[in-house]
């Protein structure tokens, strides 16, 4: 990857990290493309058990649906662009963080009944 790919792929990671805090993205001339995917898939998120990362069928789907086809490294940067977005405000607890919380068969019935 170029210097100016390293770049662009660090401006934009930081833009969604601003975005998913509140803040006012900047994002750079050369990635307004990808910005733009990225808020189209962010748009489309499943959110049953909470936000899931977008998948690699999800963004094949999207591009041959508006008709447009990147390169590898630009769809890593979309994963990474999604990655933050999930890390920065939108992720569950770590796994650190100790035990899942338990949950009662009543409870289980009234969310899946």
């Amino acid at each position: 990857m170029t210097p100016a790919m390293v770049r662009l792929r660090r401006q934009l990671v930081k833009a969604v990290e601003t975005a998913a805090a509140g803040g006012k993205p900047v994002v750079p001339d050369g990635g307004i493309l990808l910005w733009q995917c990225f808020r189209d898939l962010n748009a489309t998120r499943s959110n049953g058990f909470g936000p899931g990362p977008i998948s690699y069928l999800e963004i094949d789907a999207y591009l041959r649906l508006i008709g447009m086809s990147l390169q590898a490294h630009h769809i890593k940067i979309l994963r990474l662009m999604d990655e933050a977005w999930l890390r920065k405000d939108h992720a569950g607890p770590s796994r650190s963080s100790g035990p899942a919380p338990s949950i009662t068969p009543n409870a289980f019935d009234a969310v899946f009944s």
